[in-house]
Formats: structure tokens, C-alpha cells, sequence
């Protein structure tokens, strides 16, 4: 009870008109009926995590989801994809394409940390390919300076 309270604290802080992505990475935030203040907000936006022993948590009253694939620090190659993550991508495929029905949902953002499976643009061409969206082939993990060096 005294962290909801810390919490609607810092966000009533921030100024009304801007969008304020919030992360739990504990299932019990979940349970609790008090972030009912949460959901009735319509400039919060609860993310939804995909990690190790975290249960995915998808509001049902959101137009706008962020989504983060986020992996163990176990991995230091990113290459290839190394770890079989099918069940959680089932499960993202799923609830994505029943975002996609709602006609509330204006956008849906899928972040992929390299940790999630080992090679971050390898996943998102997965999902892009499961969404029918265009895919980009990557043959190696790119540095910063890989970009502003593109011509």
C-alpha cells in the first residue's frame, strides 16, 4: 500500500498532457486493486514485459501498448538467435492480433532487448513475418557508428 501511494505520488508530478510509460516487474503488482488509478488514466501506459518468471500483463483498457521483450544477462554474443523463446512468442502473437481487432488500439510498440533470445533484429523479423509486416535481413549486430556512417 505504501509503494501504490509512493507511486501515484511521482506520477501525479509529471504534467498532464504527457504520456508516461510505466514498468512493474513483480506479479503482484497485477493482483492489486489499487492500480485501478493506473488503468483509469488515460496518460499512463502499463508496459508489458516478457521475462524470466514475470507473467506478461496486458490491460484491457489501453489505446496504446508498449511491449518489451526483455531477456536474462546470461548472453554476451548477440549474433544469432540462441534461446528457444517460442512460448513467449506464441503467447506476443496472440494477444497482438487481438489488439489489432479492438478499434481503440491506435498503436502498439514492441521493444526487443538483445538478451530476450541473442540477436535482437532476428526476432523483430520474426514478428514481423508473423504480423506480415516487411522484414530488413541483418547479417551481423551493428555498432552506433555503423548508422551514421550509411550512405
Amino acid at each position: 500500500e505504501k509503494h501504490e501511494q509512493h507511486l501515484k505520488v511521482i506520477l501525479n508530478n509529471f504534467p498532464k498532457d504527457y504520456k508516461i510509460a510505466v514498468e512493474f516487474r513483480d506479479n503482484s503488482w497485477f493482483e492489486k486493486s489499487e492500480l485501478t488509478f493506473l488503468k483509469s488514466n488515460n496518460n499512463i501506459i502499463m508496459v508489458t514485459s516478457y521475462l524470466q518468471n514475470l507473467k506478461p500483463f496486458y490491460p484491457s483498457n489501453q489505446e496504446t501498448y508498449y511491449i518489451r521483450l526483455i531477456g536474462d544477462r546470461e548472453l554476451n554474443t548477440f549474433n544469432k538467435v540462441q534461446k528457444n523463446r517460442t512460448e513467449s512468442m506464441e503467447h506476443l502473437y496472440t494477444n497482438i492480433k487481438e489488439l489489432q481487432k479492438r478499434l481503440d488500439v491506435r498503436e502498439i510498440f514492441i521493444i526487443v532487448n538483445n538478451h530476450f533470445s541473442g540477436f535482437a533484429p532476428e526476432t523483430v523479423n520474426q514478428i514481423k513475418k508473423e504480423l506480415n509486416l516487411p522484414v530488413k535481413n541483418f547479417s551481423h549486430q551493428l555498432k552506433l557508428f555503423d548508422y551514421v556512417n550509411r550512405k
